[in-house]
């Protein structure tokens, strides 16, 4: 679920004094629901634990057979009434010595698109999102070539992705060199509008009409032309990374990577309108974005049990935004290492887009009040438990392992930016706010 507060595609925070309690009080209210669903079945599954510990289980897979099967359940909510619950299961065979294949499903199902279903629905709807990864990599002599797919579908957007990756040892395996591109597909299809010849126009269950069967837009507010195409350009993403490992001692190993970014296509949320002068007009983003990134990382092993990984990421893009990431976490094992138990932190800042105002006094060629465009901070915090070999002996339990995340994020506008406003188009506000919590609950045999 990280993925969901990933940098530079986080939701923000801003706590306006207009806010209501009971507003906040409801937000609280989806947050402890879903941590309840994570912990409800943490319980179970302990619960399980001490029922079959005893039962001889000879079916379970040998560590010859090299196979594994790891399923979780995931709950990940806001405070902008999206919740996402489901299970993800990850299969992953070696088929030969030098030859795996690694599998993974995952089904949610999301009370809300993507970007938004406010447009169409003016109470929470849930449906199905579902995203499978197929990869296999094989090893020849020092080097590993790697090829994996991404498919998911979901109520308006679809999106495919082809990765090919090569690595290389050096050194008797003290340096690594890995190379990596990856090519995607998005295709959007924006929910709770209707084709009106070559234009899509806003879904008329969701508008009122006057007497003469008119519709009346929200607030009378929408700029005349203001249309999206039938077909909207896909967006295209080419990215290329290199990485280098390098091991420093018998408890330091880092890490450098660069990655480049060509994105081409629609790039905006056609559900975000903007308020100019008395009327809401779309957003408008360039259909070009170049971005690169650079990062750095350390791990190191502070005695026998414990380590520290520390991050730093410097990223920019053409837009002219800019932003720094900073990562620390430590784990340490116990109970003979079948216990792992981690504390990871991050921060998050960047600079707004060269096109983002949080106001417009007229249309621009370029327009924006996405808050994820904006300057602003975000901190994210995350706490795991990872337990393996339940049992002993010959038991079920035994080619069993349990892990649990918790995990918080937070974001606000930065020192640098400004507190901002835009309107959806059902009218509701798209305040730079947000509050997020993930519970992940799996097991492996």
């Amino acid at each position: 679920m990280d993925d969901m507060v990933k940098d530079g595609r986080a939701d923000g925070m801003s706590v306006e004094d207009c806010e209501s309690s009971c507003e906040a009080s409801s937000v609280w209210k989806r947050q402890l629901g879903g941590l309840g669903w994570g912990l409800g079945g943490s319980l179970v599954f302990l619960c399980l634990v001490v029922i079959l510990d005893p039962v001889p289980f000879p079916l379970a897979v040998s560590q010859d057979q090299e196979m594994t099967v790891q399923t979780s359940l995931q709950s990940y909510t806001d405070n902008r009434n999206v919740f996402v619950f489901g299970p993800t299961v990850d299969l992953h065979k070696q088929l030969t010595d030098r030859t795996g294949l690694d599998l993974k499903l995952d089904v949610d199902v999301v009370s809300s698109a993507s970007v938004s279903c406010s447009t169409c629905h003016k109470e929470r709807q849930s449906w199905p999102r579902s995203e499978i990864v197929a990869s296999v990599d094989h090893q020849v002599g020092e080097t590993k070539l790697g090829l994996s797919y991404y498919f998911s579908r979901e109520k308006d957007l679809s999106s495919d992705a082809l990765t090919a990756s090569i690595s290389r040892d050096f050194l008797q395996g003290n340096s690594t060199v890995a190379l990596r591109y990856t090519g995607s597909w998005d295709r959007i299809k924006p929910h709770g509008w209707r084709e009106d010849g070559d234009k899509l126009l806003p879904d008329n269950k969701l508008l009122p009409k006057d007497d003469d069967g008119e519709e009346i837009y929200q607030d009378q507010l929408i700029a005349p032309g203001q249309t999206l195409p039938v077909d909207l350009p896909d967006l295209k993403v080419h990215t290329a990374a290199l990485a280098f490992t390098q091991v420093l001692g018998r408890r330091t190993v880092a890490q450098v990577n660069y990655e480049f970014s060509y994105l081409s296509g629609y790039q905006q949320d056609p559900y975000h309108l903007l308020p100019i002068a008395g009327l809401d007009y779309f957003e408008s983003h360039p259909d070009i974005r170049k971005r690169n990134a650079v990062a750095f990382r350390l791990k190191q092993a502070i005695g026998s049990f414990t380590t520290l990984d520390v991050g730093y990421r410097y990223y920019t893009d053409d837009w002219e935004i800019q932003s720094h990431t900073a990562n620390l976490g430590v784990s340490r094992t116990f109970m003979e290492e079948r216990l792992l138990l981690e504390v990871a932190y991050r921060f998050y800042t960047q600079t707004e887009a060269s096109f983002y105002r949080p106001s417009y006094d007229s249309p621009k060629s370029f327009r924006t009040l996405d808050d994820r465009l904006g300057a602003f901070d975000a901190h994210y915090v995350r706490l795991g438990l990872a337990l393996k070999h339940l049992g002993k002996g010959d038991t079920f339990l035994s080619s069993l392992g349990f892990r649990l995340n918790l995990s918080y994020y937070m974001s606000g506008a930065s020192i640098i930016g400004n507190l901002s406003s835009g309107r959806r188009i059902d009218g509701s506000s798209d305040s730079l706010r947000a509050a997020t919590m993930s519970v992940q609950l799996g097991y492996a045999f």
